[in-house]
């Protein structure tokens, strides 16, 4: 029988408490790979449920390895750029991926149905620039047609997130 020799070394993960905040956020996924950046747009709240899920309960549907699942567009999208189902696992530790949240409103389930197209519009409206900045972006098509209010919103946050990945 073969000795067991646990790694001392833990793998410590800590959440932060804000993490778990509900509410209707865009965010923004950076993914590099083999110095390529790769990125993906979403939004919280839900079209079938009075819900708008935190960051973190969102992130984590993202990461679901199961082919049937329809929350993993970023597995999805990193599968492609893989190209190898074999060592795909393995190469998630050669990834270097961060979100950035911003959250648009507080979670009510009165008002969801009017917090959550709002989401969707600001979501559309950045997949667009960041095709028009012609950047590597996993999603493929908008949710939502946006209108010129959209980017009074939308526009903060494409610019502040471009400033932030021009910093690494």
């Amino acid at each position: 029988m073969k000795k067991f020799a646990p790694t001392l070394e833990p793998t410590i993960i800590k959440l932060e408490p804000n993490w778990f905040l509900q509410g209707y956020y865009v965010y923004i996924v950076k993914i590099t790979y083999k110095e390529v950046n790769y990125f993906y747009i979403g939004m919280t709240g839900d079209r079938k449920y009075t819900t708008a899920r935190s960051p973190f309960f969102r992130m984590s549907g993202h990461f679901n390895l199961t082919n049937s699942s329809t929350e993993n567009q970023v597995i999805k999208g990193l599968r492609k750029v893989v190209n190898s189902e074999d060592n795909f696992q393995n190469e998630l530790t050669n990834m270097d991926i961060c979100y950035y949240s911003y959250k648009i409103n507080d979670f009510n389930s009165q008002d969801h149905h009017n917090k959550r197209i709002q989401a969707e519009k600001i979501e559309s409206w950045l997949i667009d620039q960041f095709k028009n900045e012609k950047l590597d972006i996993f999603n493929i098509k908008i949710s939502h047609k946006y209108d010129i209010e959209t980017s009074v919103v939308g526009m903060p946050i494409f610019l502040d997130f471009k400033s932030r990945i021009m910093e690494k």
